[in-house]
């Protein structure tokens, strides 16, 4: 059951990113811009999604040494309900 579990999110990882991918390649075609602005917009998400990854797991460390174990999943859920209140 685990395995399949971890099939199934790598999947969805894939169809995650790769979606986007295809949108922002299809909308840089249909509006003519440079093939040399596409190969910066990718190397400036790459690196800015290291810098979010690396910050969010420095939070959450720090989290979870200042308020116990669970504390990055309440902070996730914060950030989530946030986030979720400025998106609608």
């Amino acid at each position: 059951v685990l395995l399949a579990g971890r099939v199934l999110a790598g999947i969805a990882a894939s169809i995650l990113f790769s979606v986007f991918e295809s949108w922002l390649v299809c909308e840089h075609n249909s509006r003519g811009f440079p093939a040399a602005l596409l190969a910066d917009s990718f190397s400036k998400a790459q690196f800015l999604n290291s810098v979010i990854a690396i910050s969010a797991g420095q939070t959450a460390g720090l989290a979870a040494e200042r308020f116990g174990k669970t504390a990055p999943f309440d902070a996730a859920a914060g950030v989530l309900a946030v986030l979720g209140i400025t998106v609608a």
